[in-house]
């Protein structure tokens, strides 16, 4: 029996597609293997621009990785596709994970950032919603 979500992407076909419709594909992946498959239907699309950040104070992302998933879209000539990450601690800079000043230029302009200082487990108890609407949702302190 075939395993849907463990069976390799193939590049085209319709089983490429059906795949990436199963969520437990889509979780199995990270969803990344679907996402240039999804924007190469887009036949009107010509700029595409792809923002990342943290969701803690200590965390770090493969962006070699993610823009290897694109790299199928940078021989479009009608789609322009930049990223923004945002910046990288010198202290926790990897060749292998993270676009340098050093290394060589990445298939897609890359935009930097400060990260944001502020991350939805610190603003959690700030915010509450409530069970009628969301015109309270900002309150000073969680109850």
């Amino acid at each position: 029996m075939l395993n849907r979500t463990t069976e390799p992407l193939r590049k085209s076909g319709p089983g490429c597609m059906d795949r990436c419709r199963i969520p437990a594909y889509r979780r199995t992946n990270g969803g990344w293997l679907c996402i240039p498959l999804d924007v190469a239907r887009l036949k009107n699309l010509r700029r595409l621009h792809l923002w990342f950040g943290l969701d803690s104070t200590s965390g770090t992302f493969n962006e070699r990785a993610i823009l290897s998933y694109f790299q199928s879209l940078s021989k479009s000539p009608d789609l322009t596709i930049s990223f923004g990450f945002p910046n990288v601690d010198p202290h926790i800079q990897d060749l292998g994970r993270h676009f340098t000043e050093n290394s060589p230029a990445p298939p897609f302009p890359i935009h930097r950032r400060p990260e944001n200082v502020w991350h939805p487990s610190d603003l959690a108890k700030y915010f509450r919603r409530s069970s009628e609407d969301f015109s309270n949702n900002v309150s000073g302190e969680a109850n």
